[in-house]
């Protein structure tokens, strides 16, 4: 492991993604941090309140069990009940109910407000990152080159494959295969691998073989990158006919600590493809990108990021073509992302799949 460390470093090999470019996301507030105190204040007072009742009742409950006393003069109080009854005028029934359904309903709606009132704020942020508005032309350059980009477009990807073939041509794995969204109790079940599975299933449903490598990569030992580009090279061995590798991540985003939910126009996460320019071959997976992109925003949907130029090579030496794709932040669903991930299947078959 260390001399692959060693090898990988002189040639100038950067593992980790650079510091992602958000322009868009929602300014900070001060006003979350007060909410949450405010909320866990009122929680708290809550409970003391509630033992402080719970112990009161239960000494008063303890005092009349043990000094076995009894109310005094009851046979006078239950004539004095007596005479007071007969001298009262009838209370109307119906009267008398609707006056309890009318304290019914009032008290209903003042717990209902105070339930409401103490309810904490919405602990995601919703936020659009397709920055749409700029244009099919625009990416995320990272790096030095001057990038042709409204000559892909018009070129368009050029090397497509043929339907349904026998063995795999796409193969989706994920560097960081812990990854969870939202609420996810399980970080394999409800991460990334669950967006990983709905991807392949799609894929191969349209006719573009695919196949998921679920291998766990980030457990602690060692790089996750240099971990990953070795089951790339196992697989590539036992299925040459791969040429597209998918390295299926989720992005981590916080604004003011909270996690970002990223929303296109029908609701589900939005995509990100990544590119990296170190190495030959990166104007072909930059003209990938592009092209998928244009069928996933297709209508107005909103539903990918602008790709990002990297000059990162994470993995990208070892197929002929390699995308590191992003589904969703830390404040989507898994729901959000597996269908989000069906659409990104039908426009990558769209794209190189030969008509």
């Amino acid at each position: 492991m260390k001399n692959e460390v060693s090898k990988r470093e002189e040639t100038r090999v950067l593992y980790e993604p650079p510091e992602p470019l958000f322009p868009d996301l929602p300014p900070k507030s001060p006003r979350v941090f007060w909410l949450r105190l405010a909320a866990f204040a009122t929680l708290a007072l809550i409970i003391i309140f509630v033992w402080i009742t719970a112990v009161s009742a239960g000494n008063e409950e303890n005092e009349t069990q043990f000094t076995g006393t009894e109310p005094q003069n009851k046979t006078e109080i239950t004539e004095s009940e007596r005479e007071s009854t007969e001298t009262e005028e009838p209370v109307d029934k119906e009267t008398q109910t609707e006056t309890n359904e009318e304290l019914t309903a009032e008290q209903t709606e003042n717990e209902i407000g105070t339930e409401t009132d103490n309810t904490p704020q919405m602990d995601f942020v919703e936020s659009d990152l397709s920055l749409a508005e700029r244009g099919d032309a625009y990416i995320v350059n990272y790096t030095e080159k001057a990038v042709g980009i409204a000559e892909l477009l018009d070129r368009g990807f050029v090397d497509c494959e043929e339907k349904n073939s026998p063995s795999p041509i796409v193969m989706i794995l994920h560097t960081h295969t812990s990854e969870a969204y939202y609420k996810s109790e399980n970080k394999y079940l409800g991460g990334v691998i669950s967006v990983g599975d709905a991807l392949s299933r799609r894929l191969n449903a349209l006719g573009l073989t695919a196949i998921h490598c679920t291998v766990i990569h980030d457990d602690g030992e060692g790089n996750a990158y240099i971990a990953a580009g070795e089951t790339i090279k196992m697989m590539l061995k036992v299925y040459p006919s791969i040429k597209y590798v998918i390295d299926l991540h989720r992005m981590e985003l916080e604004s003011d600590g909270v996690p970002v939910k990223t929303v296109s126009t029908e609701g589900l996460a939005q995509i990100r493809l990544t590119v990296s320019a170190d190495g030959a071959g990166w104007q072909e997976n930059l003209s990938l990108a592009l092209s998928v992109r244009q069928k996933l925003n297709e209508n107005g949907t909103r539903l990918c990021m602008p790709p990002t130029l990297s000059p990162s090579r994470y993995n990208s030496d070892l197929p002929e073509y390699y995308l590191m794709v992003d589904v969703g932040a830390t404040g989507n669903t898994v729901r959000e992302a597996t269908f989000a991930a069906e659409r990104l299947a039908e426009a990558i078959y769209d794209t190189v799949i030969k008509r």
